[in-house]
């Protein structure tokens, strides 16, 4: 202890950029947890890891004194804040809120059938083959054209979308020039599309640009900067995230026959799944915060201006909460992951991705009973896992099946 109380800085090596972390970040985990739980890194200009249930929690509630108005990332990705993720109450609250009714379980679940029928068209394309990569074909695809759905894109502006997050979310360290070209790229095409409902009367479309458009906050409607922030929040959350989530489970059922076998067989245990795949495998690894005023986690004295690093994909396996906590047990009742994270700052799209992954793993099981991961080749993953730790290939093999028929809801536009 030092005179004030405090232990000393304890400092590690820890770079949550690096390719090991890419690929299997969680022996690193349990190390952090096991040795050092709230420890320093001199990485990227210096910043606190939290690696433990207990106080990423703790942390993630305490907005006062740990902010997130000036980035959420280490290094900070863009100088343009998301909104909501990148600001402080009171503004936080009020944008969340303006969202929050298009978002609710049950105003996704009235849109079920048009997810459903996105995976089924999806899964057209490769049922008669034998072999696919479940991470392009249904994974990355199902989520992207929903969120298209939700926000009003057409096809090839979702196509362009998903090209453009994957440069920015999975480069932004090792090409930090090609993710700003692609966050530009991004910005503009939503900028364009923010000036054309501009035009438009009121009530002529209802999907979520609109609405971001006009609806009132605080008695005004948002500026156009405002709505371009909101926008981009959506956008990474809806075309990456759920993606991620689904190539790790499909990864697991790829792998294990029986559980495969036993969801099949009762689709209503899926759900409880998709949580423990949530909290196995996080899709969102790590957030960050900075410090308001010296506070003490863990012994540890963190001054104003600290950057502090919340490992969500840790504390979800921490041996403390979780009990078997690196295995995937499907019928795990008590469930209290930080997926989502926790607090004010808690992921508005968590309903968007339960259902989503729920509806997708399902038709999946229907579709192609028995599929296994290739065995002459190995699932690729995303070199940068510091914003989302997910696969880019995942090729899978099963047996053919006959044609289905499915029913003639669209969801707005072809899949080709």
């Amino acid at each position: 202890m030092s005179k004030r109380g405090f232990l000393l800085r304890h400092t590690i090596e820890f770079d949550h950029h690096s390719r090991e972390m890419g690929i299997d970040p969680y022996p690193v985990y349990e190390r952090l947890r096991r040795e050092c739980p709230v420890a320093y890194s001199e990485a990227w200009g210096g910043f606190w890891v939290v690696s433990d249930y207990e106080h990423v929690a703790e942390i993630s509630r305490d907005d006062e004194t740990f902010r997130s108005g000036e980035g959420i990332s280490i290094p900070v990705a863009t100088s343009v804040r998301i909104i909501p993720g990148e600001t402080d109450p009171p503004d936080s609250k009020r944008y969340r809120s303006l969202l929050n009714p298009r978002l609710t379980p049950s105003a996704i679940e009235a849109t079920a059938h048009v997810i459903r029928r996105l995976a089924d068209r999806q899964l057209d394309l490769i049922k008669d083959s034998g072999r696919a990569d479940l991470a392009v074909d249904v994974a990355q695809a199902v989520p992207a054209f929903y969120t298209g759905y939700l926000m009003g894109f057409d096809e090839s502006q979702v196509r362009f979308l998903l090209a453009r997050v994957h440069e920015f979310s999975h480069e932004v360290v090792a090409d930090h020039e090609k993710a700003g070209a692609a966050m530009t790229s991004m910005l503009d095409l939503l900028a364009e599309q923010v000036a054309e409902r501009r035009k438009l009367p009121a009530d002529d479309r209802d999907d979520l640009i609109s609405y971001v458009c006009r609806v009132e906050c605080d008695g005004r409607r948002l500026s156009d900067d405002e709505v371009l922030r909101y926008l981009q929040s959506l956008v990474l959350g809806g075309l990456d995230t759920t993606a991620a989530l689904l190539t790790h489970a499909f990864h697991y059922l790829g792998g294990n026959q029986a559980a495969q076998a036993r969801l099949r067989e009762h689709p209503d245990e899926i759900p409880r799944a998709v949580e423990e795949f949530l909290r196995h495998s996080c899709p969102a690894q790590a957030l960050s915060r900075t410090v308001s005023a010296e506070v003490e986690v863990g012994g540890q004295k963190m001054m104003p201006g600290d950057k502090v690093l919340l490992l969500w994909g840790s504390a979800s396996r921490d041996e403390k909460e979780f009990d078997r906590a690196d295995e995937v047990v499907l019928d795990r009742e008590v469930n209290r992951h930080l997926a989502f994270g926790v607090g004010s700052h808690r992921c508005m799209g968590s309903n968007v991705a339960r259902t989503v992954a729920r509806i997708t793993i399902e038709a999946v099981l229907e579709a192609i009973p028995g599929f296994e991961l290739a065995a002459d080749a190995e699932p690729e993953y995303f070199a940068d896992a510091s914003i989302i730790y997910g696969m880019k290939n995942l090729p899978v093999t099963f047996p053919i099946i006959a044609p289905r028929v499915h029913s003639d809801q669209s969801p707005g536009y072809r899949i080709d």
